[in-house]
């Protein structure tokens, strides 16, 4: 019983796995909704262009108007995907449902002089609302019934029995074809969705730490070039000690140091902004903060990883929007200052610095 709540809910995953890929997939929602607004609107477009020059328009102006009509609404759609934003990314689904129940009731409306034409749309409707909308399941049963009661409810009004006897069947024959297929497309897209978020955190995620990883680091980084509308800072930080400790205790010491460089961050900053970009290196790429705040935040963990024998160099850059400086740029200012401060730990301390 628990397999099927879960096939109808979620597409045989879990209520968490389900809801980790509605960003994924709204964002694919929203290419298909584009490419059809967009398709929609031309078509009915240029049916109404048609229509005036080959002097239709007299005769058929309601037509037209509904062509018109038509294409106009399909634009406002397609303005409104493009306007939304990933933050907003949800009414994708709404819109999406609402370009495909448009059609159906538009070819409705226009098959009034040619019910023969509304079966094929209906039918035509009832595979296409399955694989366009990626719904759950239950939503995939609910859009189905909805497309058949409205097809049954036209060729009640305006067919006769017979026809409507064949037209139901028919429908029913499509719908269980929409049905069987839709619910075996949906599992194996919102699997393959699954598969693809895991693997994308399998290589966004540093596997020993749990922080960001180096291609994560780069891909933000260069969102982060573009923003200039808060102030950013930087800090780089380098674990000293690591390589003497990796020789002189075995590798699983120095892991345990990593970990714990890692741990100790995270307690003052927030640990989707920390990345470990080398074997000893972190880099955090922060906004909205102050350098005499940064300071204190570092001077706390040192002192945390003081009490376990571990040591660290730190460099830190800030900027206003004033200063019109690229988080490139000041991670290169920060990485600077941390060799200044890791030169400066090794000649207090009397001992080598790897690095050189």
């Amino acid at each position: 019983m628990d397999e099927i709540k879960r096939f109808l809910l979620y597409g045989g995953l879990t209520r968490a796995e389900f809801e980790d890929i509605q960003t994924d997939l709204n964002k694919d929602r929203r290419k298909m909704l584009l490419i059809l607004s967009c398709v929609f609107s031309v078509t009915f477009c240029i049916n109404t262009i048609v229509n005036v020059l080959i002097g239709a328009f007299d005769t058929l102006q309601w037509t037209n108007h509904v062509y018109l009509g038509t294409a106009i609404l399909y634009l406002l759609i397609f303005v409104a995907a493009l306007r939304i934003s990933d933050k907003d990314i949800h009414q994708i689904l709404p819109l999406l449902r609402m370009t495909v129940l448009l059609f159906l009731i538009v070819s409705i409306v226009l098959s009034v002089n040619s019910p023969d034409s509304l079966a094929s749309t209906t039918h035509a409707t009832l595979v296409l609302a399955a694989f366009l909308c990626l719904d759950a399941p239950w939503w995939l049963y609910l859009e189905t019934i909805g497309i058949l009661i409205l097809g049954t409810a036209y060729d009640i009004t305006f067919r006769t029995p017979e026809m409507l006897v064949t037209d139901f069947w028919d429908g029913m024959l499509y719908a269980m074809i929409a049905l069987v297929m839709g619910s075996w497309y949906t599992q194996i897209r919102f699997q393959a969705y699954l598969d693809h978020k895991k693997l994308q955190e399998s290589l966004d995620i540093d596997g020993l730490t749990g922080v960001g990883s180096r291609s994560l680091y780069y891909h933000r980084l260069k969102e982060l070039d573009q923003e200039t509308e808060r102030t950013k800072a930087s800090i780089f930080i380098d674990v000293n000690g690591l390589h003497e400790l990796n020789n002189k205790k075995g590798h699983e010491a120095g892991d345990e140091m990593l970990r714990s460089v890692a741990d100790a961050l995270a307690v003052e900053f927030e640990r989707n902004c920390i990345y470990r970009i080398g074997g000893d290196e972190f880099v955090l790429l922060l906004s909205d903060v102050t350098y005499p705040e940064l300071c204190h935040r570092i001077q706390s963990v040192r002192t945390h990883l003081g009490k376990k024998g571990y040591y660290i160099a730190a460099g830190i850059a800030c900027a206003d929007m004033e200063d019109k400086i690229s988080m490139t740029e000041l991670v290169q200012q920060a990485d600077y200052r941390m060799r200044k401060d890791k030169d400066l730990y090794y000649q207090q301390s009397g001992m080598r610095n790897a690095r050189k």
